[in-house]
Formats: structure tokens, C-alpha cells, sequence
């Protein structure tokens, strides 16, 4: 196998970055609803970060964490501007930290020579637990936030848990993550969709970054599957070569 080169980027990821700058620049130029022609700088950044933690995350790339602590610290702030504040208090306080913790779990699980890590599936006691705590969890901090006066108490926490058992699967290398990560960039894109009525362009470029992170996902799932396979094959070929010397 060759080593992996860090900022080798395919056809794909090139097209999931452009096509967010492309849609950046187009609000830039036709006026956003805000009223003026700016470009939402802080959104733009925070969006590109992540996205770029995404391709890394999909190609099961360690460097994905660096690019994902920024983008963590940057959409907090987005959050808290349009008082998503579990939102934002788990990209600030959960999100960020954790990056640090997934870069010290990936280094124990890398391919050898390469930036790849070695994926794994969780197991069905695994997902049952997870599943039913996580559902215990969102009906929790939804009563919570709706006491608190959120304007969108149920999806704001069912992302937030959402993002939290995610990039925990992220963490331990779990392939089921892609699949919770369906399920949370459909609830961003819904609960974004809403926030962007207010005008703001950051939210739009948010909501814009969590349709791309909809297109990686399906992206991801299918790669980290066949990293797998490709794990298995070389595990099988090592056995018969072991057997044959």
C-alpha cells in the first residue's frame, strides 16, 4: 500500500470545496438578505474548516482533527449569535476538546506508513445501548431547553446529542458514525433552514456547509466501508504469507 500523501485531495473533495466557495462568492455578489454585499467571512471560514474535517474524516485521515478543532470554535460562536446555545455550548465545550482526544486515539490505530486509520464496527449491544441512551438524553435536554425559551428546543438537542455520540463513533474509529451522521446533518439542515429566515448570512452559509456535510456523509460511509475491505484483504494476505514462510 502507498503511503498516503496528507493534502491528497480526488475529484470529490475538490468539488465539495469549490462548490461551497462558489456558493460564498454568489451571496457575496447577488446581496444577501442582510442588505449588504459583504461576504460572511466568519461563516465562509468556519465552513471550510469543517468541510475540510469532513473529506479528512471520510478518507479516515488523521489530520481531519486539526481542521475540525478550528471549525468547532468557529461555529460555537455562529451558535451563540443566533442563541442556539446548546448548540453552541457543545461545539465550545464538547466538539473542540474532543478533537484533541480523537488525534492521541487515531495515533494508536493507524495504518502503518500512512495518516489512515483502521475502521471497526461497533457491535449490536453496543448500538442498542447507544440508541436508547442517546433517545433518554434528546427528550432530556429538550424539556430543558424549552424551559429556557429555545427556539427550536428539539432539533437544537437532538443535533447537539447527536454531534456528541457522532464524533465520539469519530473518536474510536466506529464506522457506524456515518450513519448518525445522517441522521443529524438532515436535523441541521432542517433547524439551519429555520435560523436562515432571520437574515443572517452566516446561518446561511451554516445551512449551505450542512448539505455538503449531507453529500460527504454518503461519501464517507461508502469509503470507510471500503477501508474495511481493504483491511481484511491485507489482513488475509499477511495470514497466508505468515502460513507460507
Amino acid at each position: 500500500m502507498k503511503p498516503a500523501r496528507l493534502f491528497n485531495l480526488n475529484s470529490w473533495d475538490i468539488f465539495l470545496i469549490g462548490g461551497f466557495t462558489a456558493i460564498s462568492i454568489l451571496l457575496e455578489l447577488s446581496g444577501n438578505p442582510t442588505g449588504n454585499n459583504r461576504l460572511p467571512v466568519l461563516g465562509f471560514v468556519a465552513g471550510l474548516f469543517s468541510i475540510l474535517c469532513a473529506i479528512y474524516g471520510a478518507k479516515g485521515n488523521i489530520s481531519n482533527f486539526f481542521f475540525g478543532f478550528i471549525g468547532s470554535l468557529l461555529t460555537a460562536y455562529i451558535a451563540y449569535r443566533q442563541q442556539l446555545w446548546s448548540n453552541c455550548a457543545i461545539y465550545l465545550l464538547f466538539n473542540a476538546p474532543i478533537q484533541i482526544v480523537g488525534l492521541i486515539q487515531w495515533k494508536k490505530r493507524l495504518k502503518e506508513n500512512t495518516p489512515a486509520v483502521t475502521p471497526r464496527w461497533m457491535t449490536w449491544r453496543q448500538r442498542i445501548v447507544t440508541t436508547v441512551s442517546t433517545i433518554a438524553a434528546i427528550a432530556g435536554i429538550t424539556i430543558v431547553l424549552a424551559i429556557k425559551e429555545d427556539p427550536q428546543p428539539l432539533l437544537d438537542s437532538t443535533t447537539t446529542l447527536l454531534v456528541i455520540v457522532a464524533q465520539l463513533m469519530l473518536t474510536f474509529a466506529y464506522t457506524d458514525l456515518w450513519i448518525v451522521w445522517i441522521i443529524c446533518n438532515t436535523c441541521n439542515i432542517i433547524m439551519w433552514s429555520i435560523a436562515s429566515r432571520s437574515g443572517d448570512s452566516d446561518a446561511i452559509l451554516t445551512l449551505v456547509r450542512s448539505c455538503f456535510f449531507m453529500l460527504n456523509t454518503i461519501y464517507g460511509i461508502i469509503n470507510w466501508i471500503r477501508l474495511e475491505h481493504s483491511d481484511k484483504k491485507d489482513s488475509t494476505k499477511q495470514t497466508e504469507s505468515d502460513v507460507i514462510s
